[in-house]
């Protein structure tokens, strides 16, 4: 496969992942799609409120979705510097894994939704900082 397809491949699957956040901001302005669709945090509503919570969950997310487009972004050299791409990934896909383990229900469904969010966070997370992959991207 050539790396520039590669590499569209890739600030694709980082930009629609990115979006996909905006089911936790969702639920941090009180939009709930199914029953347990919330901001409620298991650590922090009880001694925070869920006021504040929701606050935390919105920063949380808007973070994590703002980082995964800038990621993709960069490694496209659209807009953002093509140097940039991997620490944005990097902080973006540890925000989200600390989102999702805060706010669990988040998002409207455990599977497709939060699954693979985890999966795309972990092996963004392997792939870059374990096995330096992609080379030369």
């Amino acid at each position: 496969m050539p790396t520039s397809t590669l590499r569209l491949l890739i600030a694709i699957v980082l930009i629609i992942h990115g979006i996909g956040h905006a089911w936790g901001i969702m639920s941090a302005f009180g939009v709930t799609l199914t029953k347990l669709h919330s901001a409620y945090s298991w650590v922090l509503t009880k001694p925070l409120g869920s006021a504040t919570t929701s606050i935390i969950a919105f920063l949380i997310f808007l973070l994590a979705l703002i980082g995964f487009v800038a990621g993709g972004l960069s490694l496209m050299s659209w807009l953002i510097p093509h140097s940039a791409w991997q620490q944005l990934v990097i902080w973006s896909s540890i925000v989200s894994i600390v989102g999702l383990m805060l706010f669990q229900h988040a998002f409207p469904f455990v599977f497709p939704n939060v699954v693979g969010a985890i999966i795309i966070d972990i092996a963004a997370l392997v792939c870059l900082i374990c096995f330096k992959w992609p080379p030369g991207i």
